[in-house]
């Protein structure tokens, strides 16, 4: 019984996690020009390294995939939709497995990995499907959103461990 109790909760925490990442993804977003095909900067990939290290991986993959291709869906960027669900899941999956350690240097790098695989990710989809140019392009912006969603992430740390103390009393 404790067992799907804690089941429920997980999958309760990873609807609420993938709103919440939709909402930073949808409302905290910078377009990008024209050649990047409506792409934009945000702070999503701040709320999935965050998400990912509250919840179990399976969970925190959902949560970043889902709430992350809903805001592509909300922007119009349905090309990506399927790119996102992906590449964001995957972000979410290995942040929660690296983060899991529970120490601030695996917490940086199960950030800086998620980024890594959002720009391998993108930088694979947008020179499939726009050719090598447009995701050179694109590149640059995904690496001020990989450096600055991992810059972001940090000060949460903290906190993060103190919801995790809290959660065991």
């Amino acid at each position: 019984m404790e067992e799907q109790r804690k089941t429920l909760r997980q999958m309760v925490l990873a609807g609420i996690f993938a709103a919440l990442i939709f909402v930073i993804t949808y409302f905290i977003k910078i377009p990008l020009p024209a050649v990047t095909r409506g792409a934009y900067i945000n702070l999503g990939d701040t709320a999935i390294y965050i998400v990912a290290s509250l919840i179990n991986p399976l969970y925190a993959m959902f949560a970043a995939g889902i709430g992350s291709a809903m805001a592509d869906v909300a922007y119009g960027g349905g090309i990506y939709i399927p790119a996102t669900l992906v590449i964001k899941g995957l972000m979410g999956w290995v942040a929660a497995i690296i983060a899991r350690q529970g120490k601030f240097g695996a917490y940086i790098i199960s950030c800086v990995v998620a980024g890594i695989i959002m720009l391998a990710g993108y930088g694979l989809f947008e020179t499939a499907v726009f050719g090598l140019k447009t995701a050179l392009a694109s590149s640059v912006y995904n690496l001020i959103q990989l450096a600055g969603g991992v810059i972001a992430a940090l000060p949460f740390y903290v906190a993060i461990q103190r919801i995790k103390a809290a959660e065991k009393l």
